[in-house]
């Protein structure tokens, strides 16, 4: 039989050969059901041997077939084409959704029916309504009713002819983990191994997870919710009585987790609560939220009531999420009775469950805040507690230590965390004790002793590393990194901080984290000027702080952006971000933690506007509210000893500078943080160096003494003509006038803004003067600035100019001859004259001749100080047509500006920088492709191909959203490659 097969096939091969010349294909379908027949490959193997060049041979198969591929592979002949190639991606998706015209259908809704299904093209198809079909999740109707052509294909395609297979799959679907043995004892199938290994082998939606004796699969995601819900539909006692079966066994196999699950779908109520409690810690423990608060909204409410220590396991939940007022009306509503209406006698289980839930209730007033009460509530547990109730006198000892270092009770605090430490064991590796640790390391530091402080803070990362627990060492890295801040060493804090933020945004997402990590290092990027650095990760924390609702987070976010754009020169802005500082509604907005942020940002604001009263009736009230936050508090001092020099109070202003010695003598690793804010009020830093009554605070900051002197004499003055504009240093002390058009035009004299130009249109008239740089005719004038001229736009013209020269000080800083007016500045201001347009160009024609010479870090250099110039369009507010020209002149220049530094971080590998200048060039246009194609490359080269992925995504959308057209060859040729190397 053999012999004559292959004589018959060779036959056939001849007269393929030898009649056909141009391409054809042969498709062999459903080869699996033949795979291991030998006299078939044979033949395969025979056919691709001798067949002319000409033909394609398409193998579709669940297996991978047994074949000779050797001789095709090094003669690449054979191209494998596997079910994740022929998987839907969410931006496919989302592009067949518009292809079928479905409406109101986001890229969001595409990210998640890919993930749903795995790409599985045909589930896609016939069980979403991308293909026409509802959504399997609709509410109220079973999985049959929503999917017939789903389960029709499973039937008549997948599983033809594999009755055997499919009636097991059918079966097993109420099993989230199949493991053979248990999957044979409750289902009454004793080919449960062979059967699971033949659906994984084939890939029907089986997927094999463990090795060894410890091996378990799973179904599709999909498939399985499909035939579960009908398998509830058809025989729900049979799959009640199958749940409890399985409870049973995984009981004894000792997967909790798993019995938890068939006790709460067998309805086993009791069972799922005990197990629930049991475990509820250890959840907790690994930040399983979610999970834990599925399965208790799955309680019916009866059986809630028979266990008051769920109302204790919904607390800590929201204690976890942050949310401490869920938590108090957790406990307000628990049946146990509160500590001070416990009776002396009382049933030991009870009396354990109210010292929790008081513990509980002090974690949420603590996190509230009420640092008083939860001291007081602390001291009233220990009372209670016994001598052998170690554990929870642990605990509370923790809390309570805790609670008084924040108090500035530092001393106590650090009794209690030693019993803490002591009760627990001292060389005890725990999370309680890494808790412990972490709690001292913070108390050592706020005492200064920073020895004793890294001490314990290796303690606590080598407990967190023993339980591989990376939630706990991305804080207790986040608590070195400010230690390190603190003592001044800056790159080692850097270190620290940046570390935090890689594991945080790690395989472990742990958001709450890399919030922290951002706002942290906004803080380090603040104190060394770096305010681009500042803003971007600024930024990102309160993004986050918004997802996680952390409220008091998002406000020290608001607060840290209104002082960078502060300090960049925008109060409007500042101004903006501090409105959004919102105070709570529950009435106590007066003494809130809102109230008084944005009280002192508000102040502060003032205090650079030289609206010195005004900022010190804001800031004096809030001394006291920050006396246990030493970092504002410092800041808050110094702001209020140049309120008081500057408004001449001498004796309030030394008042202050002992207040500020006093706080050294026990803070004295702030000092970095006072100088970096001593260096940006100059006045009062002469002050302090050049009084002979500061020599105590001299020898606190380590400051030299520096002759006294007048600050006016200091000043070196530069000149800008008024045709001509010409460039001097950035030193904004040393300036009489200062001209500002970029953003929010401004002009200020001797340090003053003006706010009050008399006539609407005196300062627009004064940027028309300088743009033009020459004398202008009378006619001129009136054209640009109104568009209506008559009789009576001309006596108007004039009673500008008038208004305008008493502004500037002198009648000859705009004169008049022969029908045309002339701006000169000279005459009131000499060289004491600053414009940021003047600058700006003069720095980029600086940066291109340093191009021209290829000195690249010279270019640099001045590109840096360029674009730090450009706080917005040239004259945002001005909206008239003579400006419009400069207007994007003006934003090109910043632009190329943009692309070069871009370009050159990228040269430099320092990508991370490059991204910032391609993000900040979207900002201002987010439909530039060669900043899309900038970020792609640098994710790629930090190794976030993902990250690369979604800004292809992203810009293809914007693309497509603003101007209907496709992305350029290069981002696509990008991304197509990237899809590739991913797959």
């Amino acid at each position: 039989m053999e012999a004559l097969s292959l004589e018959v096939l060779d036959a056939w091969i001849h007269l393929l050969n030898e009649r056909i010349a141009e391409r054809f294909a042969f498709f062999l379908c459903h080869y699996q059901h033949v795979a291991k027949n030998s006299l078939i490959a044979g033949m395969i193997n025979r056919f691709l041997r001798h067949v002319t060049a000409n033909c394609v041979l398409v193998i579709e198969s669940r297996v991978l077939p047994n074949l000779q591929f050797v001789h095709l592979l090094a003669h690449r002949q054979v191209l494998s084409i596997n079910s994740k190639d022929l998987s839907f991606t969410a931006e496919e998706v989302y592009h067949l959704a518009q292809i079928q015209e479905v409406h109101d259908f986001t890229y969001k809704e595409a990210e998640r029916i890919a993930t749903d299904f795995e790409g599985w093209v045909a589930g896609i198809l016939l069980g979403t309504r991308v293909g026409g079909q509802q959504f399997l999740h609709t509410p109220g109707r079973g999985a049959s009713q929503l999917s017939p052509h789903l389960f029709q294909y499973l039937e008549t395609e997948i599983f033809r002819d594999q009755e055997n297979l499919y009636s097991f799959v059918r079966e097993a679907a109420l099993f989230q983990h199949l493991v053979p043995t248990i999957c044979a004892s409750v289902l009454g199938r004793e080919d449960a191994e062979q059967v699971l290994a033949r659906l994984e082998e084939q890939g029907l939606f089986v997927t094999l997870h463990g090795s060894g004796s410890h091996i378990f699969y799973t179904c599709h995601p999909i498939l399985r919710r499909l035939l579960l819900d009908h398998l509830r539909e058809q025989c729900p006692e049979q799959c009640l009585r199958r749940h409890r079966q399985a409870l049973t066994l995984f009981l004894a196999a000792g997967d909790e987790e798993q019995a938890l699950y068939h006790a709460l779908e067998g309805e086993s109520y009791d069972i799922f609560v005990r197990l629930l409690l049991k475990n509820a810690d250890t959840y907790l423990a690994q930040n399983r939220v979610e999970l834990l608060t599925f399965w208790l909204e799955r309680i019916p409410v009866e059986i809630k009531k028979s266990y008051p220590r769920l109302s204790l396991v919904q607390a800590n939940i929201a204690l976890m999420n942050g949310n401490y007022t869920v938590a108090l009306e957790q406990l307000a509503t628990s049946p146990v009775a509160r500590l001070d209406a416990m009776v002396e006698q009382e049933d030991t289980v009870d009396h354990r469950l109210r010292i929790e839930q008081e513990i509980t209730r002090s974690k949420a007033l603590f996190q509230a805040g009420e640092l008083h009460q939860a001291k007081a509530l602390c001291q009233q547990i220990l009372k209670r507690l016994s001598d052998d109730e170690l554990a929870l006198r642990c605990e509370v000892h923790l809390r309570l230590g805790v609670c008084l270092n924040l108090l500035g009770e530092t001393a106590p605090g650090i009794q209690h965390l030693q019993r803490a430490l002591q009760l627990n064991g001292r060389h005890t590796l725990n999370r309680q004790a890494a808790d412990t640790h972490s709690a001292l390391a913070n108390a050592y530091s706020i005492s200064e002793n920073f020895t004793l402080a890294e001490h314990h803070l290796s303690r606590s990362l080598l407990c967190w590393e023993e339980f591989h627990d990376e939630r706990g060492k991305i804080t207790s890295l986040l608590q070195r990194g400010i230690l390190k801040q603190r003592q001044g060493l800056l790159t080692e804090a850097e270190e620290d901080l940046q570390q935090a933020l890689a594991l945080a945004r790690g395989p472990v997402r742990f958001l709450r984290g890399e919030a922290y990590a951002l706002a942290n290092l906004a803080d380090l990027f603040l104190d060394q000027d770096k305010l681009i650095q500042a803003l971007t990760v600024a930024e990102e924390s309160l993004a986050l702080a918004g997802q996680l609702k952390d409220k008091r987070l998002a406000v020290y976010c608001l607060y840290k952006l209104a002082m960078v754009y502060l300090l960049k020169g925008d109060s409007s802005t500042a101004l903006l971000f501090i409105s959004e500082i919102r105070a709570p509604e529950d009435g106590s907005s007066i003494d809130s933690y809102e109230y008084n942020m944005s009280t002192i940002a508000y102040g502060t604001v003032l205090l650079y506007q030289q609206r010195y009263e005004e900022a010190l009736a804001f800031l004096v009230e809030k001394k006291a509210a920050f006396a246990s936050s030493p970092r504002v508090l410092v800041q808050l001092l110094i702001s209020l000893a140049l309120c008081r020099l500057s408004l001449l109070q001498d004796e309030a202003f030394v008042s202050t500078i002992d207040e500020i010695c006093c706080f050294f003598t026990s803070h004295g690793s702030y000092r970095n943080l006072a100088l970096v804010e001593l260096r940006r009020h100059p006045a009062l830093l002469q002050a302090i160096k050049s009084r002979p009554d500061m020599q105590q605070l001299r020898g606190l900051l380590l400051l030299e003494e520096e002759p006294s002197h007048s600050v006016h004499a200091q000043k070196t003055v530069h000149v800008v003509s008024a045709t001509k504009p010409q460039i001097s240093p950035p030193q904004e002390e040393s300036l009489t006038l200062r001209i500002v058009a970029f953003g929010e035009p401004a002009v200020i004299i001797g340090g003053k803004p003006v706010t009050h130009w008399r006539m609407a249109r005196s300062m627009e008239l004064l940027f028309f003067f300088l743009h033009m740089g020459r004398p202008l005719r009378k006619e001129e004038i009136l054209t640009a600035l109104w568009s209506d001229v008559d009789e009576q736009t001309e006596s108007t013209l004039y009673t500008t100019i008038y208004y305008l020269r008493k502004i500037l000080g002198h009648s000859k800083c705009i004169t008049s001859h022969a029908g045309t007016y002339k701006l000169d500045l000279t005459p009131v201001y000499g060289k004491h004259v600053w414009y940021d347009v003047a600058e700006f160009q003069h720095y980029y024609q600086q940066a291109q001749t340093a191009l021209a010479c290829k000195e690249i870090a010279v270019m640099r250099e001045k590109l840096l100080a360029m674009i730090h110039l450009y706080q917005g369009d040239y004259l945002r507010s001005i909206y008239s047509d003579w400006c419009r020209t400069q207007r994007d002149e003006a934003r090109t220049l910043y632009l190329n500006a943009r692309r070069s530094l871009g370009q050159i971080a990228l040269d430099e590998k320092a990508f991370d920088e490059s991204i910032m200048h391609w993000q900040r060039m979207l900002a201002l246009d987010n439909c530039l492709e060669e900043a899309h194609l900038g970020i792609m490359i640098c994710s790629v080269e930090l190794g976030k191909r993902g990250l690369a992925i979604r800004q292809y995504q992203q810009c293809r959308e914007i693309l497509h959203q603003e101007l209907g057209v496709e992305p350029g060859h290069a981002l696509q040729d990008l991304y197509q490659r990237l899809k590739a190397a991913i797959l």
